[in-house]
């Protein structure tokens, strides 16, 4: 015959204090810093959130920005390729192709809180019945803030002679600031210097 073998009394309570104090040992050891670890990831994630609608406002008032300044800025260039010559108020300029990379970086430069990640033109020819001219192509990347963008864009527009927007394009990420990449254009005459 079996005989189970029956536990005391005493024995039984000493094992159910000691399983009580594992299950309260393993609170306040665990689940509560568990908790707490818990409540500051939501709170960090919260902050996350917030700053990727920050973000994202940020852009979507850029690009508001921008379109509004593209947009103003094809009715007076369509205003200026109508006219054969040069307004009063709008003097001659010549500069070769060197210096005005010089100036665009330069303008960068100046600009608090942007920075020059890369700048590169390009030329093509391109003919039409009255003379030979050249397309001149310019990329800018640029990184910085919503109003080091703003800065820059301004003092793009800024300058004496007339550019074509072909491109422009914002990357928000989590990581960093915005980051600007232009592509502007300007027709040249096919000497060395050029007027506009």
């Amino acid at each position: 015959m079996n005989r189970r073998k029956v536990w005391p009394m005493r024995a039984r309570i000493g094992l159910l204090v000691a399983l009580i104090g594992v299950v309260l040992s393993w609170q306040a050891l665990w689940a509560a810093p568990t908790a707490a670890r818990h409540a500051a990831l939501l709170d960090t994630e919260q902050v996350l959130r917030a700053q990727r609608v920050a973000y994202r406002n940020e852009q979507t008032a850029l690009l508001i920005t921008l379109r509004a300044r593209a947009a103003a800025r094809d009715q007076r260039d369509s205003a200026t390729l109508h006219t054969d010559s040069l307004t009063p108020e709008q003097p001659a300029m010549r500069l070769d192709t060197h210096a005005r990379m010089a100036l665009l970086a330069t303008l960068a430069a100046e600009t608090p809180g942007l920075v020059l990640l890369s700048l590169t033109s390009a030329t093509t020819p391109t003919t039409t019945d009255q003379a030979a001219l050249q397309r001149h192509r310019v990329a800018i990347e640029v990184e910085g803030g919503f109003f080091a963008l703003l800065a820059y864009l301004e003092a793009l527009e800024a300058l004496p002679w007339v550019l074509t927007w072909e491109h422009v394009d914002i990357a928000v990420s989590d990581a960093g600031p915005p980051r600007m990449q232009l592509s502007l254009s300007t027709l040249e005459s096919s000497q060395d210097s050029v007027h506009v």
